[in-house]
């Protein structure tokens, strides 16, 4: 069984890969409106 801490370590760093990837896309939408594709 995962300690407790750990757990919310893991909880913590999903959540950090979650914004980036979602930072990722606005900028890949907002890169391919500006170049019209």
């Amino acid at each position: 069984m995962i300690p407790f801490i750990e757990n919310m370590e893991i909880g913590a760093f999903i959540k950090v890969l979650n914004t980036n990837f979602r930072f990722f896309l606005l900028l890949a939408s907002s890169y391919s409106n500006d170049s019209g594709i």
